[in-house]
């Protein structure tokens, strides 16, 4: 029993591993003069988005790869500040990175879901979480997130986009963190004009 339980932690961490390659290609901290937020690159038909939160401040930004800041030529598609989604389409043929095709996939209850975030602009971290509430165009998930960490595309376990960090709820006794929840605003194919 106890290889079979092992074989299993393996398998498992050979999966999230590759899971964190799949997603750590398209994630970028998005910098502008109220902070940085977090963000990623889909393509969806023959374009490239850039998908983040509405609510940061995108005007005059820089984005930032981790290890290069890069401008991108970007077009906005949707600012919907209801749902907190903001999409850019960039007319950039030549990205370098490795950017995920959009497939659209619902999240069930408790359903594992990963993401990547600078929290507090420390170096990009992979969170695991589970979708512990679903409502109409949001999840609210039992992970960990802080400041920074609005705009990143959460990934469900078979890698693909399913919504945007957009919001933090905690609650605490004498001033410790007891519960971190995160709300997530849902993609869709209609986000990207389709």
């Amino acid at each position: 029993m106890p290889i079979l339980i092992m074989i299993f932690f393996l398998f498992s961490c050979k999966k999230k591993n590759g899971l964190l390659d799949a997603i750590s290609g398209s994630f970028v901290n998005v910098v502008s003069p109220m902070g940085t937020c977090g963000g990623g690159f889909l393509s969806y038909g023959n374009k490239k988005y850039l998908v983040s939160a509405a609510h940061c401040d995108h005007k005059d930004i820089i984005l930032f790869d981790g290890e290069n800041f890069f401008y991108e030529d970007l077009k906005i598609v949707l600012n919907d500040k209801e749902s907190d989604l903001l999409i850019y389409e960039t007319s950039n043929k030549k990205i370098k990175r490795k950017i995920l095709k959009y497939r659209e996939e619902k999240a069930d209850l408790l359903d594992e879901v990963y993401y990547l975030c600078s929290p507090n602009g420390l170096p990009p971290v992979m969170i695991q979480g589970h979708i512990a509430r679903k409502e109409e165009g949001f999840y609210v998930l039992q992970a960990f997130a802080w400041n920074g960490c609005s705009g990143s595309l959460v990934f469900s376990s078979s890698g693909n986009a399913i919504g945007v960090i957009s919001a933090i709820m905690l609650s605490d006794i004498a001033g410790l963190p007891l519960e971190n929840m995160v709300i997530v605003s849902t993609l869709n194919k209609k986000n990207f004009g389709r």
